[in-house]
């Protein structure tokens, strides 16, 4: 599909540029991931439901992994600057349907650890609330007043949402470090190399184990969502992405390693009991009540942090589709102050509503059916679409040449590849186990129906696209420049004027075309005189060399050559003139009828502003009627128009009125 440089599609809303630098990303990255949720909830949470305690050792292993996958990743991500992230890159890198297919996907995953940590922080804070404050609202009422701060968030700049996640992030990682170092001095401590020994991993619940560990990255990946945000992207993604996968690994691996040698021999008969209490209750007496109350604060702004995070993510996934007509494109329109995608942020708030009430009005448990299901639900899909994407990164730079080096482009997109597949698979046949449940029980076949379901969708879509829509289908993936595809379905533009200033070539005091899309004349334009019917017509601007000696009525003179110099009102000549003139002397007899004044139709429209207050030119043509002659000795147009060589200017946007001091030229 060819390419236009201005497609009548141009965008007018765009995501904010340059507001996120790298700590910004981390912020928004480790706020998905929830340090506290995961030292407090998934790794008791391991404990009990696989039996092993090497937990820590799994955070590494995985971590591995994901850094292997990460090298082709933000590799991709030089090349590919785009909200959309997984879409976009299996788009790239396997072609349009699977494309989209990952998109459907992808929303359903991330909604689902959003709309989950609604359950999660209405059910934990109900009986925090109780000990608190003496009262204990339902669980929904806790969720909704959750709900409204990140709906409010979310049609925020995402700069403020960046500086509300790095204040609350910044507590919980110190609660989690202080917690983890308070560990080490309980009486009972004593330390553990089981939860470091790669041979426990062996076990039959192994497969579970590095899935649990996986959720505890999830949000890792999303370090390219905040790419066309993010001041230097090429820099900045790479940066944050391996900087997330160090911090987030050292911080899990301690604090796993930690607690579970605190806990002592029966550290999964305790995780199994306490649960996540037993993060709280190791330390509680190095640290007292009060510090534990504090702990469980922020473990529900934990929560919070995630839901802000997550519906980040959703908002500009469902902005990228809508910006390309995957989705309606209403979804691709953003806040003009703050460039967030306001839409796109409605859309997941109405989604987020609608979970808790449906959840409220039937009686459905908000901690297990939401919370861990929800969570658990979300990590199947995002290992899905990791593992789609590595392979995904091999496709692209298969297609696309490039000079990054055979480590990037396809030995660790392979490797990353292999592992990922091998932990999917694990995950996949361990599924009851990951869900609590017993073999055969809802969840175990509803989920993975539910996302093949919503893939096939996806490239049933896409290939609908190709034969109803098919510029909007060749547009799949490419983000702001899907826009540069010919849109046939959609009428012609009809704004001549450049979007962006900075990509003008005009200048402070230029005339402007009133249809830059053609390079020949067109009428209005000041053309050779030999050049058009009959020669010579009526109220033609003339070269005043190849006239009578001497001003004549009605030219348009130099402005030093008047009475006086320069008169008030004058067009200034630019530094440098713009383009020639032919000379068209030589067609002009002396005595042409067009000696007489002429009369100039002055259009006062679009063109940026002259030396003279309240007159722009944007067009001059040669009509019979027009601006009086009037304002300076000797006729013309009020203050005199100054033209470059007496005609007209060979390129067709250089409709330059300034001349400068071009030799020969009226001005």
């Amino acid at each position: 599909m060819p390419y236009t440089p201005h497609g009548s599609a141009m965008l007018t809303n765009a995501l904010a540029r340059n507001r996120l630098g790298v700590a910004s990303v981390v912020f928004f990255v480790m706020s998905a991931a929830a340090p506290l949720t995961v030292v407090a909830g998934v790794v008791p949470t391991g404990l009990a439901v696989t039996g092993l305690t090497a937990i820590s050792i799994a955070f590494v292993t995985v971590a591995l992994v994901l850094a292997v996958f990460s090298v082709g990743y933000v590799a991709m991500a030089r090349h590919i600057a785009n909200a959309g992230a997984f879409y976009a890159y299996v788009s790239r890198g396997l072609g349009r349907p699977l494309g989209v297919a990952a998109a459907w996907v992808a929303l359903a995953a991330y909604n689902s650890f959003q709309v989950a940590s609604y359950g999660g922080i209405g059910a934990i804070a109900a009986p925090l609330f109780a000990e608190w404050f003496g009262i204990q609202p339902p669980w929904w009422l806790i969720a909704l007043a959750a709900w409204a701060l990140v709906a409010v968030l979310g049609v925020r700049d995402v700069a403020v949402n960046g500086k509300v996640l790095a204040t609350l992030l910044v507590a919980e990682i110190i609660l989690v470090v202080l917690f983890s170092f308070a560990d080490l001095t309980t009486a009972g401590f004593v330390p553990s190399a089981a939860p470091l020994d790669p041979g426990g991993l062996a076990g039959a619940g192994a497969g579970a184990l590095l899935v649990m560990a996986v959720t505890g990255f999830v949000g890792f990946e999303q370090s390219v969502v905040f790419s066309e945000e993010s001041r230097d992207p090429r820099r900045t993604v790479p940066r944050a992405t391996y900087l997330s996968i160090l911090l987030i690994t050292a911080l899990y691996a301690f604090s796993a390693w930690a607690m579970i040698s605190a806990a002592g021999p029966d550290a999964v008969h305790r995780a199994t009991t306490e649960g996540p209490e037993l993060f709280f209750t190791l330390p509680a007496a190095q640290l007292g009540d009060l510090a534990v109350d504090l702990g469980h604060a922020l473990f529900l702004t934990s929560l919070i942090a995630a839901m802000i995070s997550f519906h980040n993510i959703i908002a500009r996934y469902t902005f990228s589709l809508g910006r390309e007509g995957v989705l309606p494109r209403t979804f691709g329109r953003t806040v003009p102050a703050t460039g967030a995608p306001k839409n796109g942020s409605l859309a997941q708030s109405a989604f987020g509503l609608l979970v808790i009430l449906t959840y409220a009005l039937l009686g459905w448990d908000p901690l297990v059916q939401l919370f861990f299901w929800g969570g658990t639900t979300g990590a199947l899909g995002v290992l899905l679409l990791i593992t789609v994407t590595s392979a995904a990164v091999i496709g692209f730079f298969l297609r696309t040449p490039c000079d990054e080096t055979l480590w990037r482009r396809a030995i660790a997109p392979t490797c990353g590849t292999l592992l990922l597949l091998a932990i999917t698979t694990a995950a996949f046949t361990t599924i009851a186990t990951l869900f609590g449940v017993t073999p055969g029980s809802p969840p175990t076949w509803t989920v993975p129906l539910a996302y093949t379901l919503l893939a096939a969708a996806g490239a049933t879509w896409a290939l609908t696209l190709r034969l109803t829509r098919p510029t909007t289908y060749e547009g799949i993936g490419w983000g702001a420049r899907s826009t540069r595809f010919h849109p046939t379905e959609d009428p012609p533009p009809t704004d001549p004027q450049p979007t962006d200033p900075q990509l003008s070539d005009s200048r402070p005091g230029d005339s402007q075309l009133t249809d830059p899309q053609l390079s020949d004349s067109r009428p209005g334009d000041l053309q050779p005189i030999d050049s058009r019917p009959g020669g010579s017509q009526p109220g033609d601007l003339q070269p005043m060399d190849s006239r009578p000696v001497g001003p004549q009525p009605g030219d348009l003179q130099p402005m030093d050559s008047r009475p006086g110099g320069s008169q008030p009102g004058d067009f200034r000549p630019s530094d440098s003139p713009r383009g020639t003139i032919p000379d068209t002397s030589d067609s002009r007899p002396s005595n042409s009828p067009a000696n007489a004044a002429p009369d100039i139709t002055v259009p006062l429209s679009a063109a940026p502003s002259s030396n003279l207050p309240g007159t722009n030119v944007a067009a001059y043509g040669v009509p019979s009627t027009g601006v009086p002659s009037t304002g300076v000795p000797g006729g013309g147009a009020p203050g005199g128009v100054s033209l470059s060589n007496g005609g007209r200017p060979s390129d067709p946007r250089d409709h330059d009125v300034s001349g400068g001091d071009t030799p020969g030229g009226a001005q």
